[in-house]
């Protein structure tokens, strides 16, 4: 009668011949040193021999086979032909293994891009069904740089102009340096943060514009800080920070340029946003169109902006209602 014995390890492999039938099979003995629960697993499949837990009297059928050890407890198998006429010698190969608490489902962590008022995080894996965490998340590394022109910066805000259609909006024109990829701005505007992440590409330029949507013909005097973020080839970030800009810094801009036509337009505008000031009751004591006055531009409106601002014939449920009431007008 042949014995083995057989080692507790990660994968605890089981080689035997097999000659005779049960009652002179090959003894294999398997200790546990921790204790749990294990599993045997044929290698190559089905053969012409047999297993036999003699420890817990079970004839093993089905593989693979579970079976629970204690602690420096051991269990006995026997190892025999099943061919009982010819007693052909045959090879048995097994896998004595600890059984996992189970196979993890992996599924991805989003990636939390970085905000000024969040830090950002790479991508993870965990497992969807135990929540256990199999690659951690990291956290990015954030490089600030200066929006300068006279240096070479990662990018930098090249151009900026307005939309003023049926809402108010204004276009950052970006120039980024070949090697940065996945560039977003993340805008502080009136309390709020706002991620904007697409963009099209100026075909005589090559600049990335992204267009920021969320201005309010009440607000043209209010600052939007912009947080130009762009991706490193090792996945960190760089962040560019160009801040205080407004509507009425652009049209004060445009004012300077003196031209008699332009200047009517980005007056009506500037007196669409006053009137929206007094009905919104918003900084109604700095109206924009004083503000620009104050910097010594004078403004020529068209007959438009005689419009009554209560609007009290009108139903109007906001601001950007009276804003496309208004330029519907107009």
């Amino acid at each position: 009668e042949e014995k083995v014995y057989v080692t507790e390890g990660e994968d605890a492999a089981v080689n035997v011949t097999v000659e005779n039938y049960y009652c002179a099979g090959t003894t294999v003995y398997f200790k546990s040193e921790n204790g749990g629960t294990y599993v045997i697993t044929l290698v190559d499949g089905e053969l012409n021999a047999s297993i036999t837990d003699i420890t817990n009297d079970s004839y093993i059928e089905e593989y693979p086979y579970e079976f629970t050890l204690a602690a420096g407890e051991e269990i006995m198998l026997i190892v025999a032909t099943d061919d009982v006429m010819n007693l052909t010698e045959d090879t048995i190969n097994f896998v004595i293994s600890e059984k996992p608490s189970h196979v993890h489902t992996e599924v991805e962590i989003p990636m939390i891009l970085p905000t000024p008022s969040v830090d950002g995080y790479t991508a993870g894996i965990m497992c969807a069904e135990c929540g256990e965490t199999i690659k951690a998340p990291v956290k990015i590394n954030i490089t600030e740089m200066l929006n300068d022109k006279s240096v070479n910066t990662v990018f930098r805000v090249a151009a900026l102009n307005l939309s003023a259609q049926e809402n108010i909006s204004v276009n950052y024109k970006l120039t980024v340096t070949e090697g940065y990829k996945n560039p977003y701005i993340v805008f502080q505007f009136d309390g709020y943060e706002y991620m904007v992440s697409e963009y099209t590409v100026e075909e005589s330029s090559g600049r990335f514009v992204f267009n920021f949507a969320e201005t309010r013909p009440q607000l043209m005097a209010s600052n939007i800080c912009a947080n130009l973020y762009a991706e490193t080839a090792e996945g960190e970030f760089t962040l560019v920070k160009y801040e205080k800009y407004s509507v009425l810094q652009y049209i004060l801009g445009q004012l300077k340029k003196n031209d008699p036509a332009l200047t009517t337009v980005m007056s009506d505008i500037l007196y669409m946003g006053a009137m929206t000031q007094l009905y919104m009751g918003v900084n109604t004591d700095e109206l924009v169109t004083d503000l620009a006055k104050a910097e010594g531009y004078t403004l020529t409106p068209s007959t438009f902006t005689s419009i009554d601002p209560s609007l009290n014939q009108q139903a109007v449920t906001g601001d950007r209602t009276y804003w496309q009431i208004l330029y519907r007008r107009f």
